[in-house]
């Protein structure tokens, strides 16, 4: 009997071609696998998450510029409202305070996109109301003070009257 075992063998440059051929495929194995999970789980997520943070970070920095801004505007507005005085006809008192709380609405409309905007226009709209109510209670303390008054010179005449028919009999 014969050994039947015969051994093949590879020379040197067959094996050094076969190694890299394998490391190569290995690699190309890897690189398409890694770049499948990076493919799937886009990582430019990561990235702009820090960039929509640092746009919050600053909106959030010009609301609050834009609030202290406007708390000077609301004293003024307060104290413009306060001593407007309805009787006097100064017509331009009362266009510079429609113009202050036009200009606060204006806010709003200009940020309507922005949910913490709508403050400016329940301010507006605050101010709006005082000032129209302070004119409408202006207007009726002044019909108050004219009815007394008609009501004043009708009891005098009714006095008088009274009086002259007492002469007259």
């Amino acid at each position: 009997m014969k050994n039947s075992t015969t051994k093949n063998y590879i020379n040197r440059n067959e094996r050094i071609g076969g190694m890299i051929y394998v490391f190569l495929l290995f690699a190309l194995g890897t690189g398409l696998l890694a770049w499948l999970f990076v493919a799937g789980n886009n990582l430019n997520h990561i990235f702009s998450r820090k960039d929509s943070v640092q746009i919050k970070m600053e909106r959030q920095q010009s609301f609050r510029r834009v609030q202290e801004q406007n708390v000077a505007v609301s004293d003024l507005l307060t104290a413009r409202i306060a001593a407007y005085d309805p009787g006097v006809n100064a017509v331009y008192e009362k266009n510079d305070i429609q113009y202050i709380i036009n200009e606060i609405r204006k806010l709003y409309e200009d940020n309507r996109h922005d949910k913490r905007y709508i403050m400016f226009l329940h301010i507006s709209d605050f101010y709006q109301m005082w000032f129209s109510d302070r004119q409408y209670l202006w207007s009726l303390t002044a019909n108050l003070e004219y009815l007394k008054r008609n009501l004043e010179d009708c009891e005098l005449g009714l006095n008088r009257k009274k009086e002259e028919r007492k002469n007259n009999k």
